[in-house]
């Protein structure tokens, strides 16, 4: 009975902390605000998550995988290679960072700002490099698979995720055209140069 009410708890806290990050960013979130949402002393937070940090980051890893998940599922059904690769840096660079629940950037947040003492739960990053690795290796022909080899094709991808969560938006500059960035790299990865209009010929032909 006691690891039902415990279970319970917890999920209290998350589903507080789910709707505060939400609405107030991961800087202006206070454990105290979390604490009085879910109905519980501050001290209580602690007991299930060393910090606001490792808190953070159990609300955000099921929406980060489920998110990763429809990606792969809806590039899965694209069958020329170049379209699916510009499917999943549109989604990756464009589409993610637009997306309307502040998590991408509440991240970069909880992690330039956490303290060097508390440890970052890096593992749902990297699950995220692999699952990103294996999904662009998918799209490429044999003789170019050679590029997802030591997966840092992925960290490169994901560390300009971040650019792209601080431009994309508001910020975002009509100078920037970022499918002509896209289809640029794509032609990169699949056949070492960047062949524009002729590249789609291929593709339809």
């Amino acid at each position: 009975m006691a690891q039902v009410k415990k279970k319970e708890k917890r999920n209290a806290i998350l589903k507080s902390a789910s709707r505060l990050f939400r609405e107030n960013g991961f800087l202006g979130c206070r454990m105290e605000a979390i604490a009085s949402d879910a109905g519980t002393a501050v001290a209580n937070l602690y007991v299930y998550f060393p910090s606001k940090l490792h808190l953070f980051y159990d609300v955000w890893t099921p929406l980060i995988e489920a998110r990763m998940l429809k990606l792969a599922e809806d590039a899965r059904q694209i069958d020329d290679s170049r379209q699916r690769l510009r499917f999943i840096f549109l989604s990756l660079w464009r589409d993610m960072p637009r997306e309307d629940n502040q998590f991408a950037k509440n991240l970069m947040e909880a992690i330039i700002t956490a303290p060097d003492s508390v440890e970052k739960p890096h593992d749902i990053l990297k699950w995220c490099e692999d699952f990103l690795n294996e999904l662009i290796g998918e799209c490429l022909p044999a003789d170019r698979k050679f590029l997802v080899a030591d997966s840092k094709l992925s960290f490169l991808s994901w560390m300009a995720f971040d650019g792209f969560v601080v431009n994309v938006g508001k910020r975002e500059s009509s100078k920037r055209n970022i499918e002509l960035l896209i289809n640029h790299f794509a032609d990169l990865l699949l056949y070492g140069e960047y062949r524009g209009l002729t590249a789609v010929a291929d593709s339809n032909s």
